[in-house]
């Protein structure tokens, strides 16, 4: 396909009944066309459309194909601005229930540096009062969460992306 028929800009999501191109979509991708030439973008080899390829199109997309899903996992920002370290210096706090996901996917394996959230202290702004949580006074005495940089988990599902031969990506 040419980057004409790859463009995010080409598409009118509002008149295709979608929200906004920021979020992300799951649809089924041959109902989607092209309006401005009404190409079908996807030629009906795609399952699955999944529009922003961040963090969670990227898990979304590599849990699909995964599953035996063929998906198109489109993204606006080239793939060489995503990968660079200057391009999110965000980091996130990854619920443990998010953290199994990305184990039984194969992504959190990739991951050397995070920060176990094994303490959770919640306070008003000057009170006194607060509410501790401690995680090993939990079953389990597994952490809550981790702290990860966006950028290193950007990277590992962009190799699980790679890796996973029913994912078609697309950028424009």
């Amino acid at each position: 396909h040419s980057l004409h028929h790859q463009s995010l800009t080409r598409l009118n999501f509002r008149r295709n009944g979608f929200h906004s191109i920021h979020c992300i979509l799951i649809a089924l991708a041959t109902k989607l066309r092209c309006r401005a030439c009404d190409y079908n973008i996807f030629l009906e080899t795609d399952d699955i459309l999944i529009i922003g390829a961040g963090l969670v199109g990227a898990a979304q997309a590599v849990a699909l194909a995964q599953a035996g899903l063929r998906v198109a996992l489109v993204e606006a920002a080239p793939r060489s601005e995503r990968l660079k370290d200057s391009y999110d210096g965000r980091t996130s706090a990854i619920a443990f229930a998010s953290q199994k996901i990305l184990e039984s996917i194969g992504v959190w394996q990739r991951l050397d540096d995070t920060c176990a959230i094994t303490d959770i202290r919640v306070c008003e702004d000057g009170g006194t009062c607060f509410v501790h949580y401690d995680s090993t006074q939990v079953e389990g005495g597994e952490p809550f969460g981790h702290i990860v940089e966006n950028r290193l988990l950007r990277h590992a599902l962009s190799d699980a992306v790679d890796e996973c031969e029913g994912i078609t990506q697309y950028e424009g």
